[in-house]
């Protein structure tokens, strides 16, 4: 449940009339370049996080510039995440086009993005 603490008393509220989709899919995008031992901490605490809550509401999408020190979907198909996509980009890296490409991916308008 939401709740938020009143800094001016003691005690925990629930907003009123609030609507939260405890459904709702979250997805998690990165954007790559030969970030190899990153992108294996990355998984490797996602990893963490499935293993204690067994959500399979999110989603790790990887968008690589055609990196060379590791083969990201190789990593992420021994990995235990049930959800992943790995979007390969071509071109000179750029942060702000891959989050783009990553966000152009997701089909439901009502997820979560976090970048």
């Amino acid at each position: 449940e939401y709740i938020y603490w009143d800094k001016h008393t003691d005690r925990l509220c629930t907003p009123i009339n609030f609507h939260w989709d405890k459904d709702v899919d979250v997805n998690i995008i990165i954007t790559v370049k030969d970030l190899s031992s990153w992108v294996r901490h990355l998984i490797h605490n996602m990893e963490d996080i499935y293993k204690h809550t067994q959500d399979e509401r999110f989603q790790l999408i990887i968008v690589d510039y055609q990196s060379t020190d590791i083969d990201i979907k190789d990593e992420l198909k021994d990995s235990i995440l049930p959800r992943w996509k790995v979007i390969q980009q071509s071109g000179e890296f750029s942060r702000s086009v891959g989050l783009q490409t990553g966000i152009d991916y997701i089909s439901d308008p009502n997820s979560i993005i976090m970048m």
